[in-house]
């Protein structure tokens, strides 16, 4: 968003889930170090924490101070299944010009091993296609995905394969840090090439691994962390 992208608004669409007694939400002890990413926003998120301030809508205010317009898409209210298709639907067209698009679902993309009981912890590709063909060619869609125990380099490319496949793109990249990943699919290709630079640059900074579809548009490689005999 701040890297030259000519991107205006950053529309976050969470899938919030609610308590359900397990652990995943208690990995909270996070540490700065030397030199954290985004120390202004490490510093308010702790500010949030011990305030007991557990909840996403803080955000609102962190955002104000930024050089673009946030879009936060029912960061009030739990997704569940029955009203899924409704919440990526209503979403308004006018919200996907010059945007990143950022999916936060609680797992990540749907797998065939979900269920009932926890469908709602998963993006369903359709869904994201659905978005996607209304986002114009500017705008780029981000998308979390946690880490299964499973070899990096097949499971993204098993994902980035169903991402070409239902969005129609070959323009498919992700940025990891072992524990989680960030997929990135750019509209067009000029998006593409200029969210390249930024990604890269950001992976080298911050030590990252980085995958891209390759050449041929039909394989996914790791082009950061090669680099740095990772």
């Amino acid at each position: 968003m701040e890297e030259g992208l000519g991107l205006r608004r950053f529309l976050f669409v969470p899938m919030l889930t609610p308590d359900d007694g397990s652990t995943d939400g208690m990995l909270i002890d996070y540490h700065a170090g030397e030199n954290p990413r985004r120390r202004d926003l490490w510093d308010f998120l702790r500010g949030c924490l011990s305030r007991g301030e557990r909840d996403i809508r803080a955000l609102r205010r962190y955002m104000k101070k930024k050089p673009f317009e946030y879009i936060p898409w029912r960061d009030d209210a739990c997704f569940t299944n029955a009203g899924r298709e409704v919440h990526f639907s209503k979403i308004p067209t006018s919200a996907l010009r010059q945007a990143l698009v950022f999916f936060d679902p609680d797992n990540g993309f749907e797998v065939p091993s979900m269920t009932a009981r926890n469908r709602e912890k998963y993006l369903h590709y359709a869904e994201l296609a659905e978005v996607f063909s209304r986002m114009d060619d500017t705008s780029v869609a981000v998308i979390y995905q946690h880490l299964p125990r499973k070899n990096r380099d097949i499971f993204f490319s098993e994902i980035a394969g169903k991402l070409r496949g239902h969005l129609a793109t070959h323009d498919v990249s992700v940025v990891s840090d072992n524990t989680i990943a960030f997929f990135v699919v750019s509209k067009s290709p000029a998006s593409a090439k200029v969210a390249r630079i930024v990604l890269m640059s950001y992976s080298a900074e911050h030590d990252l691994r980085f995958w891209e579809t390759d050449r041929s548009g039909s394989g996914f490689v790791e082009i950061m962390g090669r680099l740095f005999g990772k």
